[in-house]
């Protein structure tokens, strides 16, 4: 097969999956249409198991929907989706301006929040959907209230950051999350017309590759203050390798529109590094938790195959192969998505199962939780179709 046709093979696929069963799974079960927005405890055949509303899952659907009506396959009714969500979140869930509730019962009322000094990746996640929003409807509110939010979120970064007054002792590790995400959101904010952030951007890249060890050569997910691996210790030497391919993918959409051969340079050089260390060679997929020198790792999760960690690594392949036109890259890409449409695509019902076994068997059954909504798959579905489209084009 050409280049050609196999980039037409794999962006009609995925068009296929995202329009076809993954978008109309979540409009058909997810709404909440008697007390508002949207369920995403749901099981292998949509069905509601828990109504709890988690923020993150409320924001990341706003976001996709609006996202989704405005690309080229927009549909009136996503926008009214997306609204209907916010809406809810504004009555329930705002607490301030940027600043959001965690977690809310099925009817609105608080019932967790993000605890002080730590991140607070909700309003991460509410400022892309705003910023989507404002992009869709020009309502300067949208914009005000993304940039609210990206100032909580930079500001809660920062708090986490801190040494604690109440265990001088304890290792203050800077996180991998804090600059991977606020560039993720100002790409956003940026392509919606929120702000131009090329500069904030490409010092948030600066920040991302403090966190690749020059022993391993791998992403850390943690450094110390002033930058440098601390390989002594568990926690320093954690590796969650389709976290850290998830910020190369947002590193690599700015990459694109910067041109920086730098900055290209290290994300490939870091993409590859991971894919050798994390795609099982046996079973296929990509191993869940590492650690960097090959020692144990004390979460029992460590080796499944989860579903985000696979789409964005992939997300990150297939940009990289855009970007450099090499072949290895391709081959990770098409690696992963096999797995993926073998092993987490659900064979009988529409969307895609949360995990997978070592050997990709699957031993659950649901299709959304409090952490697994409408966001990861589609997000990748909808990347991977725009990249081998521009690809396709490219070669015309």
């Amino acid at each position: 097969m050409t280049q050609k046709g196999l980039m037409k093979e794999i962006a009609n696929r995925h068009e296929e999956e995202l329009f076809g069963n993954v978008v109309p799974f979540w409009e058909r079960f997810s709404l909440d249409e008697e007390k508002g927005g949207f369920f995403s405890c749901l099981d292998r055949e949509g069905r509601v198991y828990d109504g709890v509303k988690q923020m993150w899952m409320q924001a990341r659907e706003v976001y996709m929907f609006a996202a989704l009506w405005n690309s080229p396959w927009r549909q009136d009714r996503w926008l009214d989706v997306a609204m209907r969500g916010w809406k809810w979140i504004a009555a329930h869930g705002r607490r301030a301006a940027g600043l959001y509730h965690l977690v809310l019962d099925r009817g609105g009322a608080p019932v967790e929040d993000t605890p002080q000094g730590t991140a607070d990746f909700t309003s991460c996640f509410m400022a892309m959907a705003a910023a989507e929003l404002y992009r869709a409807t020009g309502d300067e509110s949208f914009r005000d209230e993304a940039k609210a939010c990206l100032s909580v979120y930079t500001e809660t970064c920062a708090a986490a950051e801190r040494p604690s007054a109440s265990f001088p002792a304890r290792t203050v590790y800077r996180q991998l999350a804090h600059p991977m995400f606020r560039l993720n959101v100002m790409l956003v904010l940026d392509e919606c017309g929120v702000g131009a952030y090329g500069a904030e951007m490409d010092a948030a890249i600066a920040e991302m590759k403090q966190f690749r060890d020059p022993r391993t050569g791998l992403m850390l997910e943690r450094c110390l203050p002033g930058g440098g691996a601390d390989l002594d210790s568990q926690d320093g030497r954690f590796v969650n390798p389709g976290h850290s391919l998830e910020g190369l993918s947002f590193a690599l959409h700015r990459i694109r529109a910067s041109g920086r051969r730098e900055d290209l340079e290290w994300a490939l050089s870091a993409a590859r590094r991971l894919g050798e260390f994390a795609i099982d060679p046996a079973d296929g997929g990509l191993t869940y938790y590492r650690d960097a020198l090959d020692m144990p790792v004390a979460k029992f999760e460590a080796p499944l195959k989860v579903w985000w960690g696979n789409c964005e690594a992939a997300s990150a392949f297939i940009q990289a192969y855009e970007l450099s036109g090499d072949g290895w890259f391709l081959d990770a890409f098409k690696s992963l998505d096999n797995f993926n449409f073998t092993h987490l695509k659900d064979p009988v019902h529409p969307e895609w199962f949360a995990y997978a076994a070592v050997d990709g068997r699957q031993f659950h059954t649901y299709k959304g939780s409090r952490w697994k909504t409408f966001f990861h798959l589609p997000r990748h579905l909808f990347n991977t179709i725009s990249v081998t489209r521009r690809i396709m084009e490219a070669k015309s």
